[in-house]
């Protein structure tokens, strides 16, 4: 799940870019070399996009975008396209503004009951996420959601009222809020 964008996620997104030539049309194939796109977060000038755009499919006018998890961990993003060569294609801009409030995790216990388990989430502070809500995204229980009881950060231990069954280690889930 690649939307909403996510603070501290790899964001994946797909931009056009005008032709220099006639701004009125998407640039056919636009040639993307290192130095082309660069990244602001913060207010701060960090450098080139670790990964390279690419256009895809090949040969069309769409260009994925891949922020790595680092790369999403700001309050506001700024994705520059500055063509080097200058003849090619117009400069552009892609602004992102991750939210902090959905996080995403996986169960990490391999006994986990209907109650309680272990995630990949620690280290957040005790009671962190009390009271937001768990939402599992894939396996047995995609789509059941509860309150959480409690958070310990040690573990990732997360306390919920009964699911329908016991989640799989494994298991994907989302937490929309928290206690902050």
């Amino acid at each position: 799940m690649f939307n909403p964008p996510i603070r501290g996620q790899t964001f994946i997104t797909y931009v056009k870019l005008k032709s220099r030539s006639d701004p009125n049309v998407f640039q056919l194939d636009p040639t993307l070399a290192a130095g082309d796109v660069k990244i602001e977060k913060d207010g701060v000038l960090i450098g080139n996009l670790a990964t390279l755009p690419t256009v895809t499919p090949a040969g069309g006018t769409s260009v994925k975008v891949t922020l790595s998890a680092t790369e999403m961990d700001a309050d506001n993003i700024v994705v520059t396209f500055l063509d080097a060569a200058g003849s090619q294609w117009c400069d552009a801009a892609l602004v992102i503004q991750p939210t902090g409030l959905i996080t995403s995790g996986t169960v990490n216990d391999s006994s986990p009951s209907t109650t309680d388990f272990d995630t990949t989430l620690t280290g957040f502070g005790n009671d962190f996420f009390n009271n937001a809500f768990v939402v599992f995204t894939d396996g047995a229980l995609k789509g059941q959601s509860r309150k959480i009881g409690d958070y310990v950060s040690s573990t990732g231990n997360i306390s919920v009222a009964a699911l329908t069954a016991a989640p799989a280690n494994g298991d994907p889930f989302i937490i929309l809020g928290r206690s902050e």
